[in-house]
């Protein structure tokens, strides 16, 4: 019964967040160039809303990279609503049937299994600005870009529903508004400069990081 929110995790050597038992939230996260999976469950029934998976490039020699791991078979299902999955080798391992809606994944014109379906999915380009050098806002005409994403007012309910219209996909600060965006939100510059950035080196290898603390901002996990 955890709550993730307005995290985000990159460059980590392996997965990019691990989500222990049932019932947790994980929302409005970022999760990219990690070293092995970006998501990985140890159980079902968990709720990941508004965030963004991408892994531009893989290396080929670690051909049992997934999107998603997940540990233990069950009957439960884990609720995946308006994110977005960019990823050259798209896929899960587990046998749960996950929900999945308003979703948008992109393998380069491939839609492999995420292990469930639903409504309002998308398989097309979310059209990042520049998700290899970290930045994951979408293209909108309104902010200069040429082209919309088709991530754009795609999202399951209204933005102020979610508490994302504070928060912007747009790189000129915009917040979101009506129908809420597909994936990660940036936090509004105000709230950006209050944040309180927590880094984490984990020497030797693997290691694990616990807190039962509620963060209100964002954290930088490496």
């Amino acid at each position: 019964n955890n709550v993730y929110r307005n995290l985000v995790a990159r460059d980590t050597r392996e997965h990019g967040i691990r989500i222990v038992g049932s019932n947790n939230l994980l929302e409005n996260c970022l999760i990219y160039r990690t070293g092995h999976h970006e998501l990985e469950f140890t159980n079902s029934n968990n709720v990941i809303r508004n965030c963004t998976f991408t892994q531009p490039s893989i290396d080929s020699s670690l051909a049992s990279r997934h999107i998603l791991q997940q540990l233990e078979e069950g009957n439960g299902t884990n609720i995946f609503e308006n994110n977005i999955f960019v990823h050259e080798r798209l896929g899960h391992s587990g046998d749960w049937q996950n929900q999945i809606w308003n979703t948008n994944v992109w393998t380069n014109g491939a839609l492999p299994p995420l292990g469930g379906s639903g409504a309002g999915n998308i398989n097309a380009d979310p059209l990042l600005i520049d998700p290899v050098n970290g930045n994951h806002h979408l293209s909108q005409i309104a902010a200069g870009q040429g082209t919309n994403s088709p991530a754009l007012n795609s999202g399951s309910q209204e933005a102020s529903l979610l508490g994302l219209d504070i928060f912007t996909t747009r790189i000129d600060n915009v917040p979101d508004a009506a129908i809420v965006d597909m994936g990660y939100h940036y936090p509004p510059p105000a709230f950006r400069s209050t944040l309180i950035r927590v880094e984490l080196t984990l020497e030797g290898g693997q290691g694990m990081f616990h807190t039962s603390e509620t963060f209100s901002g964002s954290a930088v996990l490496r």
